[in-house]
């Protein structure tokens, strides 16, 4: 008798996702990388290959295990610090068991370092289509360089 496989849409296999994610409790260093994958993210993933491409059935695209997987791997690996690319490198040409496999080994190692509050950003509109984002941890002292490399760009833009 053949096992039924457990077919998710996009919307259930972000609300599973989710579930299985907030359960881990992981930390991401990056702050740019969301801590729970939205449908957007993982479109994105699949686009980038690190996620299997999703059945098509009916004109659906449906996802299984194997694709929670995967994303689960994804943000376990996030949460040690690698990036997208540095995740692809060390992903390619494994096979559904080794990344299982690095799954559970991810998952039993203690968990990350709690990272301080988000960093706050004031935004400025300097002109028309131009504006600047502020980090409340930049420092005057790096204002110098900042004015340098904008003119480097604006010099740049103007060549084109």
């Amino acid at each position: 008798m053949k096992e039924k496989v457990k077919l998710y849409t996009l919307d259930q296999l972000v609300t599973e996702l989710s579930q299985q994610l907030q359960n881990q409790n992981l930390t991401l260093p990056d702050r740019r990388a969301a801590p729970l994958p939205d449908a957007r993210s993982i479109r994105y993933y699949t686009s980038l290959g690190l996620v299997d491409p999703p059945l098509i059935k009916n004109r659906r695209a449906h996802y299984q295990e194997r694709h929670l997987e995967q994303v689960l791997l994804i943000k376990a690996l996030q949460s040690k610090g690698l990036s997208l690319q540095a995740i692809q490198k060390q992903l390619y040409g494994l096979t559904a068991l080794e990344c299982q496999q690095m799954l559970k080994q991810l998952q039993a190692e203690p968990k990350a370092v709690q990272l301080p509050a988000a960093t706050q950003w004031q935004e400025y509109r300097l002109s028309p289509g131009l504006r600047l984002q502020v980090s409340d941890d930049f420092s005057d002292a790096d204002l110098e360089q900042s004015l340098q490399t904008i003119e480097a760009i604006l010099k740049t833009r103007g060549k084109s």
